[in-house]
């Protein structure tokens, strides 16, 4: 929660590998938070790995949404 508090930062609660990938895909999310009480350490590297080798695609509807939170942001 407070990662998205500074502006410009996307944080994703990562559960699963496609959750992730989207994040990352879509919403050009550049913060990975892992529930620690719920991944076997093996999992947490798969989805960070994930993380880190995703990139944002920057669909145009994407890019707009973005650019609507950004305003918000200031």
């Amino acid at each position: 929660v407070v990662a998205n508090k500074i502006a410009g930062a996307r944080c994703v609660l990562g559960f699963d590998a496609e959750q992730v990938e989207h994040a990352r895909l879509s919403d050009d999310c550049t913060v990975l938070a892992l529930p620690a009480d719920h991944l076997m350490m093996t999992e947490a590297r798969e989805l960070v790995k994930v993380f880190l080798d995703t990139h944002f695609e920057g669909d145009e509807a994407d890019v707009r949404r973005l650019q609507k939170v950004s305003q918000l942001e200031k």
